[in-house]
């Protein structure tokens, strides 16, 4: 019998060579992915270990972190492995020549299987390395974890804290299974192992037994992985409607209204705007207002209008609740009490009574915008008119008797914001009471009396248009060809005279001739064109007068600043003349000597004499002399004024306009003199000649000559007896008609008070400070005498009211 170990050495014997053949074939050297198979005809395999783009999307990344090692095996014209390696490239060298297919499985550091993946049908051959990506793939089956987590600290739940939470866990195509959650005040968490596979967690959130939100999420559970999810809510979770804006507030803002809030909430989507009307139903204003929104502006609004408006917030469970907010817009002109403007009374038979515009508007406000506010209409009660005239409004009472007196009258008018719609959103209605009261007797006395004047002055429209239609005033041709002419200390009685005296005076006669008559744009006008002569015209032989009055705008178009005027009164006295001159200078220098007025402005005696040291000049006598308008270095360069003269008797008044003004006569400048006040004044004392001239200023002009000589003849006159006011009219002689003279009336012309008779209807006005009487002063002065105060005579009557009685 042969011993066992004898056997097992013979065995070994016998498998020694193929144990050696073994050795060289089996397991390969693993070296930096390298296996070496140490076959000849061999040939190279690469192979690259791929996770699944798709499974990465759906696997958590620790799922793969996870993987310690892999096994590849290789199976095919010969079997290799298992293979342990570490990396994702396994590089198989001096394979035998064929085709194989190569399996790899992932495994974690427990051996646990966590993917796999393989392929068939590669071909390695010994031209070069063959090369093959292997999809792992998660592998299902075992068992894995799931770590969920919710968390809402930044929310605000508007019902208190979520108090209770039902939960269920749902396999892909499974039942339901209900799980415990751990709840605190933050959120809540849940914990679980469970087979690999897709679930569905779902949670309910209760708050005071209120269902506020339902929670799904979908995970995946992975063999031998921990599935954590962790997330944090916002508001927008909870179910419910938003809190209520608090603290509404509103105000206007001209026509609109701007509303402002308090948000209280942080989950709502959008706000919305209800408005009431004077207590009407509301309708929705406001839409599309976005979450965060705390103002809103509603416009336009009607003033004199109730307004409600609800707030509310909204998301798309429902509107908040809301708080009312009420306001009445006012209007946008405020309005005036009695207490900030008292008027002036008014004065009964007044048709001028007048209140400054601007006294009206004191204490309104413009409550729209910076616009000025402007009275467009005014009306006046119990028998008074108003109008509006400028800047003021005038109060006519001229037809309310006296008797009226401490009564009072409502003058309503109407505000508006300048430049906007004429309707009543921009405007406002006032009035304010009005005391009425009589005026005191107010007499003239004998020594208050102008001298009388001539003219043709009507109470009635239709004579005075008659009178236009048929009467044309006389011109400056009759003054050229019929009038007197001075040249220096010569005279000549007309013309004619002249030239015919040319060989015996010479030079004088020839600068007497240089007079022209010239006519521009219809206007015929007296002109002399040169310079260093003293050259005038008088009025012709036997029309000599102490009545009259003078006017003519005097101007030169030359730069020398001398003298040019009007000549009040003209005498000749043996070879020398004296002239009584309303004179208007630039400042009157010829050389070193000055030809008066200096000042501008004046009166003047002058004397023109043969054996005067200037002929052009003369020697002045007396002078009286104003800055009127001032004195211009650059002589007179066409500059011009108007200059009156009014000869009552011996009494003189002249005056004149500012420069290049020849409507307004400049009170300041009037110059009133008595004949009889001063010796070299008294020479011309009665009826005298009057006339123009010009001292040493060439290119000198008179246009609208004023030829009244006694009866005022270039001016017709209209008395209104409705209201006691004045027109004066004055003929254009360019287009040969009448025109009114704007912003003039009888007292500003003639002055006051006097008495003018019409020539041809021997009627007698007297004309008062603010308006008029028909008679002579003689019969007012016995009733102004015995005047009642409340029985105003008959005589008076409508078209002899004097509106300052």
């Amino acid at each position: 019998m042969k011993s066992p170990g004898k056997y097992f050495f013979l065995l070994l014997t016998a498998l020694l060579p193929v144990l050696l053949l073994l050795s060289t074939c089996s397991n390969p050297v693993l070296n930096s992915g390298q296996v070496q198979t140490n076959m000849s005809a061999a040939g190279s395999l690469q192979i690259n270990l791929v996770a699944s783009e798709t499974d990465r999307s759906v696997v958590p990344q620790e799922y793969f972190d996870a993987i310690e090692t892999y096994e590849v095996l290789l199976s095919g014209t010969q079997s290799l492995g298992p293979l342990q390696v570490s990396d994702t490239l396994v590089l198989l060298e001096d394979l035998p020549l064929g085709d194989y297919t190569v399996s790899v499985t992932a495994l974690d550091a427990k051996g646990i299987s966590l993917a796999a993946g393989s392929e068939s049908n590669i071909s390695v051959s010994g031209e070069e390395t063959g090369t093959v990506d292997i999809m792992l793939l998660p592998v299902m089956g075992g068992q894995g974890s799931i770590d969920i987590s919710y968390d809402w600290t930044s929310s605000e739940l508007p019902a208190g804290n979520v108090d209770k939470v039902l939960a269920v866990i749902t396999p892909s195509g499974g039942i339901s299974i209900p799980v415990d959650v751990e709840l605190s005040d933050n959120g809540f968490q849940f914990a679980g192992d469970y087979p690999s596979g897709e679930y569905v967690f779902t949670s309910e959130l209760f708050s005071d037994g209120v269902l506020v939100s339902t929670i799904s999420e979908t995970v995946q559970v992975f063999n031998g992985i921990e599935t954590v999810s962790s997330t944090e809510y916002g508001p927008e979770i909870f179910q419910v409607v938003p809190k209520a804006p608090d603290y509404p507030l509103a105000q206007q803002k001209g026509l609109s209204v701007e509303l402002s809030w308090v948000d209280t909430s942080d989950f709502e989507t959008g706000f919305e705007i209800y408005r009431s009307e004077d207590g009407g139903d509301f309708t929705l204003q406001g839409t599309g207002l976005p979450a965060n929104t705390v103002s809103w502006t509603d416009s336009p609004v009607v003033p004199d209008t109730l307004y409600t408006y609800r707030i509310v917030a909204v998301n798309d469970f429902g509107p908040s609740d809301s708080q009312d907010y009420s306001i009445t817009v006012d209007p946008l002109i405020s309005a005036i009490t009695a207490s900030q403007y008292k008027p002036a009374p008014l004065i009964l038979g007044d048709s001028g009574n007048t209140i400054a515009l601007s006294e009206l508007l004191r204490g309104f406000e413009n409550r729209l915008n910076r616009s000025v506010l402007e009275v467009l209409k005014v009306s006046a009660g119990g028998g008074a008119e108003a109008r509006i005239e400028g800047g003021n409004v005038v109060i006519d009472t001229s037809q309310m008797p006296y008797e009226l007196e401490g009564q009072t009258v409502s003058l309503e008018y109407v505000v508006h914001i300048a430049g906007e719609p004429l309707n009543e959103t921009y405007s406002t209605t006032a009035s304010i009471q009005m005391e009425l009261m009589a005026p005191a007797v107010e007499t003239i006395t004998e020594d208050e009396l102008l001298e009388p004047v001539t003219g043709f002055i009507y109470d009635n429209r239709t004579d005075l248009e008659r009178k236009m239609r048929l009467y044309e005033p006389p011109g400056p041709q009759e003054i050229f060809e019929n009038w007197g002419r001075v040249s220096n200390s010569e005279y000549f009685n007309d013309g004619e005279d002249a030239r015919a005296a040319k060989d015996k005076k010479g030079d004088e006669a020839d600068l007497a001739l240089m007079w022209k008559l010239k006519t521009d744009h219809d206007e015929t006008y007296l002109e002399y064109s040169r310079n260093s002569v003293y050259a005038g015209f008088v009025s012709s032989e036997g029309e000599e007068s102490d009545q009259f009055t003078l006017e003519a705008t005097v101007s030169s178009k030359d730069d020398d600043n001398d003298t040019i005027g009007l000549i009040v009164a003209f005498l000749r006295d043996g070879d020398s003349s004296y002239v009584l001159e309303a004179a208007r200078s630039q400042g009157s220098s010829s050389g070193n000597t000055f030809i008066e007025p200096r000042e501008g402005w004046g009166l003047i005696v002058r004397r023109l004499s043969p054996d005067a040291e200037n002929p052009e000049i003369g020697d002045v006598l007396w002078i009286r002399q104003l800055n009127v308008g001032g004195v211009s270095s650059q002589g007179w360069k066409n500059s011009s004024s108007r200059i009156k003269v009014v000869r009552s008797g011996d009494r003189v008044t002249i005056s004149t306009t500012d420069w290049n003004d020849e409507n307004n006569y400049v009170p300041g400048s009037v110059i009133d003199v008595d004949l009889n006040s001063d010796p070299e004044l008294s020479r011309f004392s009665g009826p005298q000649k009057y006339g123009y001239f010009t001292a040493s200023q060439e290119r000198t002009s008179f246009k609208d000559i004023v030829l009244n000589g006694g009866v005022i003849q270039d001016k017709l006159f209209y008395l209104n007896p409705e209201t006691g006011e004045s027109e004066v009219w004055w003929y254009d002689r360019s287009f040969k008609r009448w025109i009114p003279m704007a912003g003039v009336d009888v007292q500003g012309l003639l002055g006051y008070p006097l008495e003018v008779t019409n020539p041809e209807t021997g009627e007698t006005y007297l004309i008062e400070r603010r308006g008029f009487r028909r008679g002579r002063w003689e019969d007012w002065r016995n009733l102004w005498e015995k005047w009642d105060r409340w029985n105003v005579p008959e005589k008076r009557g409508r078209s002899g009211r004097n509106k300052d009685e």
